[in-house]
């Protein structure tokens, strides 16, 4: 899931014009990224002009005598071209694919698993520890920054804010994916088989037993359709899982915010389709209680 994570933002940035001008753009308004370019130009100004020289002989004319400067950074060479443009087709590939068989073998993993509750918890641990080792390890490079800045002789207040807006994307993701992680693996230990768990399952079960009872006691009758929820109710909360996935796709750039609400909107429409069922061992033993006391009213009416 890291790797994922990296190579998609790599390919992201790599073929996306828009993406990349995006992430590296506020860069140019940043205090310290200006005055750190001023440094290094002043200083490759002073590496080339001998100032007092030219302050010497300043009578016979400055403007021939300080060269044209140009400073250049040097992104590779054409003895590593071929390793550049393999490097680059690796990750536009890989970057694009990772993410897609990452997902395609986490619900892959689930569906073939005997037991689904504890392949999806530990499928979600998995997701919290992966997307939390690699936020943590951006934070950590945030926090080397200075040794990087001293030992290059840059700004280290100027590269600490170019590291945070490159890996700004990347950290935010990496948080995301441990958030569901964590989700994921909560969801699948409520439905799993340890005491603790079926006492919650049982607790929950036990409201919504009570609430469609005060429902049908109020005269709220969903009939047929009531008793087919009931039937499906797998295939009803399998279709709600779905959906919820699909919306979460759906949404970019997806946020924590976004996460709670589809988790929130998901659980309340599993609690509705709970309460809309018609339970045939809920609505039996009423009716033998009814014939029961008809039958021994009748008698008691015979005997008088």
């Amino acid at each position: 899931m890291p790797i994922s994570i990296v190579t998609a933002w790599a390919r992201v940035q790599l073929v996306d014009e828009a993406s990349f001008v995006d992430t590296l753009a506020p860069l140019a308004s940043d205090a310290a990224v200006q005055d750190m370019i001023v440094d290094e130009t002043m200083a490759a100004i002073a590496a080339r002009v001998d100032f007092a020289a030219l302050t010497s002989d300043v009578i016979d004319g400055v403007a021939g005598l300080i060269p044209q400067i140009d400073r250049v950074v040097i992104l590779g060479t054409g003895e590593n071209l071929a390793l550049v443009r393999t490097g680059y087709a690796v990750a536009t590939a890989v970057g694009y694919w990772l993410p897609l068989v990452s997902l395609g073998l986490f619900l892959l993993g689930v569906l073939i698993a005997r037991r689904r509750s504890t392949a999806l918890l530990g499928s979600g641990v998995p997701l919290l520890i992966g997307g939390g080792s690699l936020a943590i390890g951006i934070a950590i490079g945030a926090g080397l920054m200075g040794t990087v800045a001293s030992q290059a002789d840059l700004s280290p207040s100027a590269l600490g804010v170019i590291y945070q807006q490159v890996s700004a994307g990347m950290a935010h993701t990496a948080a995301i994916i441990a958030l569901l992680g964590a989700v994921i693996a909560v969801l699948a230990w409520t439905n799993g088989a340890s005491r603790p768990a079926v006492a919650v399952r049982a607790g929950v079960e036990s409201v919504n037993s009570g609430l469609r009872r005060s429902l049908a006691g109020c005269g709220v009758d969903t009939g047929r359709f009531g008793r087919w929820m009931s039937a499906q109710r797998g295939v009803v909360r399998a279709a709600i899982a779905a959906l919820a996935i699909i919306w979460r796709l759906a949404l970019r750039p997806l946020t924590a915010g976004e996460v709670f609400l589809v988790l929130i909107v998901a659980l309340v429409a599993w609690w509705l389709s709970e309460l809309v069922q018609v339970r045939e061992d809920e609505t039996t033993p009423i009716a033998v209680v009814e014939v029961v006391v008809e039958e021994t009213a009748g008698q008691s009416a015979i005997r008088d």
